[in-house]
């Protein structure tokens, strides 16, 4: 018995021998010079890249790496692509007999890894190639992985894009335990990330903690639970809990949390932003997805915060045609919501609410909302209360065909405001109503010009919008619009007792095909700049270029002299026409030959800054010809009455004014009569007179002009359509010229 213990010991010491030896000479063949250089050209040739391996050992216990090293494309002097300070291995070899692989441990310290997108869209990892001496096809046997721990540390990532942008991850852990394609297993992850943005830069923490089985890579019985995920950035953080069951047809739950988000928070990102808080954003969703058919199922998924709640549903099929169908519903509390950010919201002081539901699918698109008791203060336009409103609109999935219509009613500064409108679209046009109601409306100022240069008082083209970049995408429209307002304050206009009526169809951007009446009427106002109001849109050029063409004529015939000198009436002002300095003026007299009459001189001009008491101008409009059925301007100084076609393809013009000094209306007599034509660039006019006004001009001969009895009985004429007559003076003796 002792001679069989001692046998067994002496071959037992004998295998220790031959282990220590075995190991021995492992580690001395394996950190040799030459199986460095021999492991390093091998992975040089195999990745296509510079390797560096600055110790490599191994032993029946495992395995250790200090100092590897893969470099970009083109050497070391590109880059470095990979690096790991330090690995150590540490296997159980006696699993290996039953086909396991099991690692007693893993611990990785030091590694660096730089991930660069280049200007063409590849990375800098695409350039790696593998040894083709390996049959890519064969396989070998199967064999279970586990593992007892995994330790990851200082671990560094950079995402370097060819932009500014860039995402970098320093000093990041990763553990795991009992990992196991047959176990359940947990793993976790502490890293600080990077962003930078040109010279910004900032860090945040983030953390995970998840539990994992793979359930022997059977994906339909895997599993995964997310138990957390937190990112934060100053106060703010953001927490996502999640899980998804059967890898092949997930099904995921997923709940994500957002506190105290601010301003302040976002500053790095977003240093302009403006003031606000955010207590709390929670974000909740179920979905399945069948990855096999392409097919995902959202059966819920709400988002609240404070003044909102929402919450909806969905479909999507994502194979060769995408198809789905989705609700959203929604409720506002405007007031909390302006809460959020005081500075911001606090000048506007809303109230009320806002609700409605929205639908989504590849055949049809459609929205209600109800707009609930809204108080709001709309800049250059005034206050807001009670406003109450009503939406619906649906659309074809492809665009063609749809319809909405919208009521609002409330009180605007007090005084009531009304709108009402209805679209319907077709293949071939949109058809749209407008009717609109209010006390007075304010409009904002038009933004500055960029240019510095003086304007032009006058428009000189009929160019009615620049061309459109792109061809306009839709059908012609066919608006029908009524609109009535008491006040009416516009950047480039004011007016009182204001109807707008439009009854046009074939409408695109350019009114190049438009056709149909527009007319524009208005009480007391003002016209403050000519130039910028005709200019302001197609439509107001239609309206507002005769006025400009009519002033232009005013000022090179000097129709304000020639009105001055017939309104010079009374004995004053034929005493202060007497001693002003005296101009000739040619007019045609009503047998269609020239006439000359002397009549004071004014230095008055008509430009773009306009008083009026009654403005009326009613336009149709066709195959790019306005013509002007109505027209009426009356002030203190000059009224007129005006209708002709203006061509705005040709830009010929072709006007008849009749005009009076001072304030007189449509129904009165005006005896001063123009005849413009020419272009809108450049037109020409001649004055002619009413018979019942000649008969008291004397004709000239041989500057033999009118004297001051005959312009004394021209003034008493005008006694008879003044709005205040007055008392007629006794003629004067005739006086010699």
């Amino acid at each position: 018995m002792k001679k069989w213990c001692r046998r067994a010991g002496y071959i037992l010491l004998a295998a220790c021998i031959l282990l220590v030896g075995f190991d021995l000479s492992l580690r001395w063949a394996s950190s040799s010079a030459w199986m460095r250089n021999w492991v390093t050209e091998k992975l040089s040739a195999s990745l296509n890249r510079e390797v560096r391996l600055e110790k490599l050992s191994a032993s029946l216990l495992g395995i250790k790496i200090n100092g590897f090293a893969l470099s970009e494309a083109g050497g070391f002097k590109e880059g470095t692509f990979v690096g790991v300070e330090r690995l150590r291995l540490r296997v159980s070899w006696w699993h290996l007999l039953h086909k396991h692989v099991k690692v007693r441990s893993l611990a990785v310290n030091g590694v660096y890894v730089q991930l660069i997108k280049n200007a063409d869209g590849r990375f800098n990892f695409d350039s790696l190639s593998s040894s083709d001496s390996q049959d890519a096809s064969s396989s070998g046997l199967p064999v279970r992985v586990t593992a007892d721990r995994v330790d990851l540390r200082n671990v560094n990532f950079a995402y370097l894009p060819e932009t500014e942008l860039s995402f970098i991850v320093h000093n990041a852990s990763f553990s795991a335990h009992g990992v196991g394609l047959d176990r359940l297993f947990e793993a976790r992850l502490n890293a600080t990330a990077e962003y930078r943005s040109g010279e910004r830069s900032v860090l945040f923490p983030v953390g995970a903690a998840a539990l994992v089985h793979l359930a022997e890579m059977n994906l339909e019985n895997a599993y995964a639970q997310l138990s957390t995920f937190s990112v934060r950035s100053g106060e703010a953080v953001l927490n996502v809990q999640g899980s998804a069951h059967d890898f092949t047809r997930p099904q995921v739950e997923l709940t994500a949390e957002v506190r105290r988000l601010s301003s302040a928070a976002l500053a790095p990102f977003a240093p302009d932003l403006p003031s606000f808080s955010v207590p709390q954003m929670r974000l909740s969703a179920a979905a399945f997805l069948d990855l096999p058919a392409h097919k995902a199922n959202v059966s819920s998924f709400g988002f609240s915060m404070p003044g909102v709640q929402a919450g909806g549903q969905g479909n999507i099929a994502y194979a060769a045609a995408p198809q789905y169908d989705a609700r959203v519903m929604f409720n506002l509390d405007l007031r909390e919501l302006a809460s959020l950010s005081p500075e911001l919201a606090a000048p506007y002081d809303l109230s009320g609410a806002v609700s409605g539901t929205a639908d989504a699918s590849n055949a049809r698109l459609s929205a209600d909302v109800t707009l609930s008791e809204v108080g709001a203060f709309v800049p250059y336009a005034g206050i807001f209360k009670g406003l109450n409103a009503s939406l619906t609109a649906q659309e074809a999935g492809d665009f063609k065909t749809g319809s909405a219509q919208a009521k609002f009613s409330a009180k605007l500064n007090d005084a009531p405001f009304l709108m009402d409108f209805r679209v319907t679209q077709s293949p071939d046009k949109i058809a749209a109503v407008l009717n609109a109601s209010a006390k007075r409306v304010a409009l904002p100022p038009m933004p500055k010009a960029e240019t510095q240069q003086p304007e032009p008082e006058f428009v000189t083209d009929t160019t009615l919008s620049a061309a459109p970049k792109t061809p306009w995408p839709l059908p012609p429209v066919s608006a029908l619009v009524d609109i009535k307002i008491d006040s009416l304050d516009a950047p480039f206009f004011y007016g009182t007792d204001v109807t707008f009526k439009a009854d046009l169809t074939g409408l695109t951007p350019d009114l190049k095909n438009a056709q149909g009446d527009l007319s524009l009427r208005t009480g007391n106002g003002e016209i403050r700049d000519l130039y910028r109001l005709t200019n302001a849109s197609p439509v107001t050029k239609v309206l507002f270029l005769s006025l400009n063409v009519v002033g232009k004529v005013f000022n090179s015939l000097d129709v304000f002299s020639v009105l001055s000198g017939l309104a010079s009436t009374e004995d004053a002002d034929n005493a202060a026409a007497a001693d002003a300095e005296q101009v000739v003026k040619v007019v045609t007299g009503p047998d269609g030959q020239p006439m000359q009459i002397m009549v004071p001189y004014s230095s008055r001009k008509m430009d773009g800054h306009m008083k009026y008491d009654q403005f009326d101008t009613a336009i149709h409009f066709k195959d790019g010809v306005a013509d002007m059925k109505e027209g009426t301007f009356v002030s203190d100084t000059v009224s007129f009455t005006l209708s002709g076609q203006t061509d705005f393809k040709t830009e010929k013009i072709d006007m008849s004014v009749q005009a009076a000094p001072g304030k007189h209306y449509a129904d009165g007599i005006m005896p001063l009569k123009l005849n413009i034509g020419g272009t809108v660039a450049e037109p020409t006019g001649s004055m002619s007179v009413l018979g019942s006004v000649s008969s008291l001009v004397t004709q000239g001969v041989m500057n033999n002009f009118a004297s001051n009895t005959v312009k004394k009985g021209v003034g008493g004429l005008f006694g008879l359509f003044k709005k205040k007559p007055a008392d007629p003076a006794p003629d004067a003796p005739a006086q010699e010229p």
